[in-house]
Order: C-alpha cells, then structure tokens, then sequence
C-alpha cells in the first residue's frame, strides 16, 4: 500500500486539495478513528480561515469603482499622442541625446566662426567709430591729458604694441579707449579742437596686423601709399580722414575741423 504522510494529508484537507481516492478514503478513517488526527485537520481549518479573513484586502466600495470606471473608460485620447510618446523612454533619452549634441553644435559653430571671423576693414571701421563718437555712442574708457599717463593705460590694459600718443599743438588730449578686433587690442586716442567743438580721433594699430589679412585690412591704395611713405588723405563733406605711418605703426586720423586748421595735423605724427 502506498505510503502517506499524515501532515501532508491534513494540510491538503485543508486547502480542499485531496484528489486521489486513497488519500480521500484514508483521510476519511483517520478522520474517524483519529481524534489527534481530526484535531490538526480542524487547527489547519480554522488557521487558513482566520489567514484569510485577517490579511485579506477589504472590497472597494461599489461608488469608488464606478468613479474610476467611468474616468477610465470616457478618457479622452491626448490631443498630441507623439509628445507623450516623445517624454516617455525611451524616446524621452533620445530626445535629450539630440538636444544637447545640437547644442554643442550651435557651440561649437559659433567658436569657428569667430576663430575664422574676417579681418576688418580698419579705413571703413574708423568712419565708423568717428560717427559714433559724434553722436555720442562711443565714450572713452580713460581720460587724460597726458600722452605718458594714457600710454600707460594702453600697456597696462593689454595693448601689445607700443603707442605713439603726440602733443598736437593748439588741441588737447581727451583720453583714450581700447577696441578688441578679431582677438587683437587696439588703442585709439581722441583730441577736442581749440574752439572745444571740433575733434581729432586716432585709430592706431602696429603693422603687424595688417600683415596677412588676419586681423585689419586696409585698400590696396592705402597700403601703396604708405609704402612709399607718403599720406593718403580723402574729404568727405565736413568729415576729412589721413592714414600715415610713423615708426612701425599705422595711424587712422580722422577730424572735422576745416582745412586751414589741419594742416600741420598729419606732420605732427
């Protein structure tokens, strides 16, 4: 006869888990005859009861389960289901991958193209600056009317070549400011007429940055009159512009004051 485990027996009576007809004929003798036997089948009865009755989860009320039927079933769809697809991973990492690689390509073009910036044009930029100064947009950085104190401004502030600051007769130095041009530090000087309205502004720059065409440029006409050691000078309306070159440096000159009153201008330089 095959053997039974009576423990096991017991708790298969238990669980309602009896399925072969020797373990249910034997369960039924032990059953009776066995009140040790009847008195674990009845522990492991009343045990799974109290279990189930105790650590079973209470219903949800009928109310709560309509609410939440209903809101499930009348949801309405996303009025634009690819952004939820689009925040949700793993489109979501993605979607971050690609916004800080166009970043950085923004970065990184934005660097190049400032490495890479062409060389300005210096006649062009100190037409520029002069109007700029007359409407009032330009300001000096430093005010001095000593040529000495003003060169040491330029030195200590970066300017890498040697300034040239001459003592115009009959005008007074105002002072100075420094521009940045594709890197390069560049002092510029300005000069108020005897009357106090006229002005003499000086864009000056070493010749090195002329060389190449990698920072300043200047017209071939320019660069061949300088090369030769002669001035160029051209009049537009009020406004009269000189370019010369003293020792190593170039010099933009630009005023407003009449003929008869610049005409020992450029030799001062």
């Amino acid at each position: 006869m095959k053997e039974f485990d009576l423990n096991e027996l017991s708790a298969a009576y238990a669980d309602d888990e009896l399925n072969e007809s020797e373990e249910i004929a034997l369960v039924a003798q032990k059953f009776e005859l066995d009140e040790a036997f009847r008195t674990e089948c009845h522990i492991q009865v009343f045990m799974k009861k109290l279990v189930c009755t105790k650590c079973s989860a209470p219903a949800t009320p009928a109310d709560v389960r309509a609410r939440i039927l209903s809101k499930t079933i009348n949801r309405k769809p996303p009025a634009f289901p690819f952004i939820t697809k689009l925040i949700a991973p793993p489109f979501s990492y993605a979607l971050t991958f690609a916004v800080i690689l166009i970043f950085s390509l923004i970065t990184y073009i934005s660097k190049l193209e400032q490495t890479s910036a062409a060389p300005i044009n210096m006649f062009e930029q100190a037409g520029k600056n002069f109007k700029a100064i007359l409407a009032d947009k330009l300001h000096l950085e430093y005010r001095s009317s000593n040529p000495d104190e003003l060169q040491r401004f330029f030195e200590t502030k970066g300017v890498a070549y040697a300034t040239h600051i001459p003592r115009l007769t009959n005008r007074e130095l105002l002072g100075g400011v420094i521009s940045v041009d594709n890197g390069e530090k560049c002092a510029h000087q300005l000069y108020a007429g005897k009357d106090g309205k006229t002005l003499v502004y000086v864009f000056q720059v070493h010749e090195s940055l002329l060389k190449n065409n990698k920072t300043l440029t200047l017209p071939g006409e320019i660069l061949a009159r300088l090369s030769c050691g002669s001035c160029y000078e051209v009049h537009n309306g009020d406004v009269s512009t000189f370019f010369t070159k003293c020792g190593e440096n170039v010099f933009g000159i630009i005023t407003n004051e009449k003929s008869e009153e610049y005409a020992d201008l450029v030799g001062q330089f």
